[in-house]
């Protein structure tokens, strides 16, 4: 909001207690239409488009496999106006790379271009999700940006590889908990296990 004067923003949170914590405690002002509920339910309910969605619901070791497949990574796609910008924030184990590269394959085979960045000293790797020519403008963008913020996002914008499409997950088969656990008993059995 505060980079973006005047920007609309619109959230979603499964739990109303965090969305009361929020308002509260951390100056989520009134201002900020948030929905409590499901993501995807929002976005099936919602006719609106939007510049940039952000889906952050990924947190290691168990994410909602409904956020991960292919319908949901559609629904998305069609909510976004021409040229708008997708961020799917998926967390990980160390580098594990399972889970994470199934969503950033499932993302590619619906949008024609998936860059991915992986955060330093956190688990976490970054999709951006949209048309051709996306990084050409989010570097164009960062220029645009408060000072404060550019040297981050300059770093971003330069570690970003593509990721290329792969085998779906979808409703009918995205075997996420799968995966995860496959993660946990290789980490168990490492020397340093799951410190």
């Amino acid at each position: 909001r505060e980079t973006y004067l005047g920007a609309r923003v619109v959230g979603v949170e499964l739990d109303a207690a965090v969305v009361r914590l929020a308002r509260t405690h951390f100056g989520l002002g009134a201002e900020v239409e948030v929905h409590v509920g499901d993501a995807r339910a929002f976005l099936e309910s919602d006719s609106r488009r939007y510049d940039v969605i952000i889906v952050d619901a990924f947190r290691f070791p168990y994410v909602p496999f409904h956020l991960t497949t292919r319908e949901f990574a559609r629904s998305v796609a069609e909510h976004l106006v021409p040229g708008g910008v997708a961020c799917f924030n998926v967390g990980r184990f160390r580098e594990e790379r399972g889970v994470v590269d199934a969503v950033g394959g499932t993302l590619a085979s619906v949008f024609p271009r998936v860059l991915a960045a992986d955060a330093r000293n956190h688990s976490n790797t970054l999709f951006f999700a949209g048309e051709e020519g996306m990084a050409e403008r989010l570097a164009a963008r960062t220029e645009r940006l408060p000072l404060s913020l550019r040297p981050l996002a300059t770093r971003v914008v330069g570690e970003l590889r593509a990721v290329a499409s792969g085998e779906p997950l979808t409703d009918d088969r995205a075997p996420v908990e799968l995966l995860t656990d496959a993660i946990l008993l290789r980490a168990l059995v490492r020397p340093e296990g799951l410190r």
